[in-house]
């Protein structure tokens, strides 16, 4: 009898993302994401109406990422919804029969990256459907009306920051706010996975959602400190460096600390075997 072919990682990649889908709590985690995002965009409308202003297209989605979808909060509904990683099911136990122990891992690493951008893609779409009918169908930013009506000068802060809206057009200033909040996603679901192939997978969901949850607390009590939370998004990131020039450091700092972790997964599993 021939020798079974060894697994490909997009095959690994598949079968987890099949056990995450299919998952009650997944279902149950995304529709509450969905009534955060649908409530998030009915404050906005709410607020904005209240002082007669209007958002316009392109200021929609750079507006909510610029404030994380609520950051504390939609970070807590991710991680409660992906907490368990690798998840702990026996058919992990044939995946890593049928290959090697780094293409295993670098399966569980994708699928982060995967569940980040899923989350990512979902708050913007469902941000922005609710916003639809409140909206102008301008894609530039509704701040510069006012600039060219003499409501507001060039330097000043509108709905938009003028460091933003001076130096960026909607659309790159949505990618430059998708980013880091991106990332801080991505570096919170990595340190649950290294944490979960030393089995202690709870272990690092309590770090990741307890540096959240005492953000929020201590960001009430000592508004000079700097926080993990802070680096989630623009608005954050402009608090502490009003000026954006450090924004590609902090970037660089995610994929640093992120490289950080992958590479201490790889030393452990090359050390110690699974078993699930």
């Amino acid at each position: 009898m021939s020798k079974e072919k060894p697994l490909a990682i997009r095959s690994i990649l598949s079968a987890c993302l099949s056990s995450w889908a299919h998952s009650p709590r997944t279902l149950v985690l995304l529709i509450f994401i969905i009534m955060l995002g649908i409530s998030e965009a009915d404050i906005a409308i709410t607020k904005f109406t209240n002082q007669q202003l209007q958002l316009s297209s392109g200021d929609v989605l750079y507006y909510h990422l610029a404030k994380g979808f609520n950051t504390i909060m939609s970070s807590a509904m991710f991680l409660i919804m992906a907490d368990e990683l690798p998840r702990k099911i026996s058919f992990q136990n044939y995946l890593l029969i049928r290959t090697n122990r780094v293409k295993w891992l670098f399966a569980q690493i994708f699928m982060c990256f995967i569940l980040a951008l899923l989350m990512l893609v979902l708050c913007c779409v469902t941000v922005f459907l609710a916003s639809l009918t409140h909206v102008s169908s301008d894609w530039q930013w509704s701040d510069c009306q006012f600039v060219q009506q003499g409501f507001l000068m060039n330097d000043q802060d509108g709905i938009t920051p003028a460091i933003i809206r001076n130096q960026f057009s909607p659309l790159h200033a949505t990618f430059v706010a998708m980013v880091p909040l991106f990332l801080f996603w991505v570096s919170m679901l990595l340190i649950i996975l290294l944490f979960g192939i030393y089995g202690k997978s709870i272990v690092g969901l309590t770090i990741c959602m307890t540096t959240l949850l005492s953000s929020w607390i201590l960001m009430t009590l000592f508004t000079d400190w700097t926080l993990p939370v802070y680096f989630a998004t623009i608005n954050g990131i402009l608090t502490m460096d009003p000026s954006l020039a450090h924004y590609k450091e902090i970037i660089f700092g995610y994929c640093t600390f992120d490289a950080i972790l992958i590479v201490a997964m790889v030393l452990r599993l090359r050390r110690e075997d699974l078993s699930f």
